[in-house]
């Protein structure tokens, strides 16, 4: 029916704004009911009436309709059958409404006749020294391969039995009969071997999908690669709806259970597919499969084949422009398929997976901590995320101090009751300002210029943060002391860190000698410290003022 309409309006016999109500009817049909009917009726009409209305005045209504499409087209809700035929649409717009193959019209009975003939009958054949008959076609035949003797004897169809329609077999009346075969089949190629394997892999994967879970269905799979078994379960899973998915992840952990694969297999096989998921995504023209892939991670999770930990490997190898969206995606789902909050918590908990440090680098740590909180899933950044943003923040603190010390302004706890919370932010605080700073520091005299000019601009967070605490001043010294003494710096920069402290102002006399005359202390690094930083400590205590 879509046909005839459309050549109706070929025809004129039908009007313009009539034909665009049509196509806008069948796109209604097909979002809200998700109809294939009306998909494959709008792809047939389309593809006769399409270049006619694909004018400039018109070409504003024909992309609305052909960005539907492309929705329809990478649904895995739609079959496959559905979409290849909305993606023959699609390119038959993107190649000027000209199709791939054009169609002859109608033809003469006898002229089909002479081609069929011409097709599958061969005019001679001619045996080389070493090797099967060479079949020489007749012209304008699109077979071309070698002719191999088949192993059983010719039966004469005239006599009526064991009669062959096979259009690749000759057969003499005087002789055994041959099998044409491809030439390129004769020595398969590694890829071809690879290929095979593919199609019965996923033959396999397919029978498990309609078989209901039957778990018999998966024997094939064990003399199959492993890694390539689970990269095709998880190829398919990604493509296909969320049952599918938690099915396949249920197969996967059978296996394992079974001892037909290993957790090592397993990661290996998604791992490739990790790496390959943004090609994948392109060459399929299917924009969310990192979703899809981020889902089947949590599935396969939740089936127990990997651990949260194996998530946290196979995000680092997913592309970066991908890496977010899989990551965020198999949290959520995994959170979902809990559905425990105090399970999802425990679990997090007990792996101790640092999972924003997947996406460092990738994003604003800003960003990252808000995708985290809209998806409920802050338990997995360790101190509400302050920490990461504050990296970030310090990390460029030489060129934009003034956003360091709003972001210690903005985020320093303000209730009065809140003294723990104080405590902790400004330790927060001096851990991270004291790594950036002495970080810097090397055996040459430009390193010290870096850390005292650090020092110094940063400076209004560390006062802000330590106050006139000294309990805080002493726990700014003796971080200081830990992180010397743990990293190896060079034996001068304590010192030179303590000085520069004691000049801005972060650290007072009473501080520095607080901390020198403390026993009780655990931090290590003591002995060595009171080493470095006993001359300035003397010089302090008589009255001299450092900077002279």
């Amino acid at each position: 029916n879509a046909i005839f309409v459309g050549e109706l309006f070929k025809k004129s016999l039908i009007s313009e704004k009539v034909m665009h109500q049509n196509v806008q009817l069948l796109l209604t049909d097909a979002t809200k009911q998700m109809d294939e009917e009306a998909m494959e009726s709008l792809a047939k009409l389309l593809s006769v009436v399409g270049k006619a209305l694909d004018r400039p005045e018109a070409r504003s209504w024909m992309d609305v309709y052909f960005q539907k499409i492309k929705d329809f087209s990478v649904d895995p809700e739609v079959s496959s059958r559905i979409r290849f035929v909305l993606v023959d649409l699609l390119e038959l717009r993107e190649n000027a409404w000209t199709p791939r193959r054009q169609d002859p019209g109608p033809r003469r009975l006898e002229d089909l006749h002479a081609e069929e003939e011409s097709r599958t009958t061969p005019t001679s054949y001619s045996r080389q020294a070493n090797g099967p008959p060479t079949l020489i076609l007749a012209q304008g035949s699109h077979h071309t391969g070698v002719l191999y003797k088949r192993e059983r004897p010719y039966w004469n169809t005239s006599h009526g039995a064991h009669s062959s329609h096979n259009h690749n077999e000759y057969h003499s009346s005087r002789g055994p009969s041959y099998t044409l075969v491809p030439a390129q089949h004769r020595q398969p190629s590694p890829d071809d071997a690879r290929a095979r394997a593919v199609m019965r892999i996923d033959g396999v994967w397919m029978d498990w999908l309609a078989s209901q879970e039957q778990q018999e269905v998966l024997s094939p799979l064990e003399n199959e690669n492993k890694n390539l078994v689970v990269y095709r379960a998880a190829f398919i899973a990604i493509q296909r709806k969320v049952s599918d998915r938690e099915s396949l992840a249920v197969a996967i952990s059978l296996l394992l259970e079974s001892g037909k694969l290993t957790t090592s297999q397993v990661e290996s096989g998604m791992m490739a597919l990790c790496s390959d998921v943004h090609r994948v995504e392109s060459d399929l023209d299917q924009p969310l499969l990192a979703q899809s892939l981020g889902d089947f991670m949590a599935c396969t999770c939740f089936a127990g084949a990997i651990g949260l930990s194996s998530v946290a490997l196979l995000v680092r190898e997913v592309h970066p422009s991908r890496r977010a969206r899989v990551l965020i995606t198999a949290l959520s789902t995994y959170k979902v398929l809990l559905r425990d909050e105090e399970s999802f918590n425990k679990m997090c908990n007990a792996t101790g997976v640092d999972f924003p440090q997947c996406l460092v680098g990738v994003m604003p740590a800003a960003e990252i901590v808000g995708l985290f909180r809209a998806e409920k899933l802050m338990i997995l950044l360790p101190d509400g995320g302050r920490k990461m943003e504050l990296n970030e923040v310090a990390a460029n603190a030489m060129n934009d101090p003034a956003k360091l010390i709003a972001w210690v302004r903005q985020h320093m706890p303000l209730d009065a009751n809140d003294g723990t919370g104080k405590v902790a932010f400004a330790e927060l605080v001096i851990n991270v300002l004291l790594n950036a700073s002495m970080h810097r520091g090397t055996d040459d005299d430009e390193s010290w210029t870096s850390v005292q000019t650090y020092i110094e601009k940063t400076a209004p967070a560390f006062r802000f943060a330590v106050g006139d605490s000294v309990e805080l001043q002493l726990k700014c010294l003796f971080e200081s002391q830990r992180i010397w003494h743990t990293v190896e710096y060079p034996a001068w920069l304590l010192t030179s860190l303590f000085k520069v402290l004691h000049n801005v102002n972060v650290v007072s006399t009473q501080a520095l000698k607080a901390w020198q005359e403390e026993k009780q202390d655990s931090t290590p690094g003591k002995a060595e410290a009171l080493g470095q930083v006993r001359g300035f400590l003397a010089r302090i205590s008589g009255g001299h003022n450092n900077a002279d």
